[in-house]
């Protein structure tokens, strides 16, 4: 035992060596438990900022659902009124007849507009299709002559599809037009 020293010394020796070995791990393992649990604090309070921002952000969410149910309802309301917008437009119409028509019937379904005028002539006739054709109905044509009426006065019988699409284009232009100085 010349040179490796007593047994105690050198198991102190080698406890010192075990713990001299241990300390940067044991050191690792504080700042690895420091650091997660500063981590765990920190996502923490984010996540407490995070509930507070959802519960302010609810009333916005809730004006969306709001927004986005007015407007079905809107939608609802103006296919509701499709037909009536061509009723509005016949009977404009049939108050503004052009010169040598004179309205005999009128009769206005969902899709399709019936009108029966007596015309002093061709151009009477043709001014009543143009007429129909301004006023946004679609396809519009002479349905039915009346045969045996005098010369000079046509009865004849139109028709016309009431097109939505044509009233709303017709109506903006003429918001457009009312806008303009």
């Amino acid at each position: 035992m010349s040179g490796a020293g007593s047994p105690g010394k050198v198991l102190k020796r080698a406890v010192l060596a075990f713990i001299a070995a241990c300390l940067p791990l044991a050191a690792a393992a504080g700042y690895y438990y420091w650091r997660e649990h500063r981590y765990a604090e920190e996502l923490h309070k984010q996540e407490t900022q995070l509930a507070e921002l959802d519960a302010r952000l609810a009333p916005i969410g809730d004006v969306d659902r709001l927004r986005s149910a007015m407007f079905a309802r809107k939608q609802i309301a103006d296919v509701l009124q499709e037909p009536q917008r061509g009723l509005q437009a016949a009977f404009a119409l049939a108050a503004a007849m052009p010169a040598g028509a004179s309205l005999v019937d009128l009769d206005v379904d969902e899709k399709q507009l019936t009108l029966q005028a007596r015309c002093a002539d061709a151009a009477a006739t043709d001014a009543v299709l143009a007429r129909l054709n301004q006023a946004g109905f679609s396809d519009a044509r002479i349905a039915q002559r009346q045969p045996g009426t005098p010369a000079g006065v046509e009865q004849a019988r139109f028709t016309a599809r009431i097109d939505p699409a044509r009233f709303a284009e017709i109506a903006r232009a003429a918001g457009n037009a009312e806008a303009r100085p």
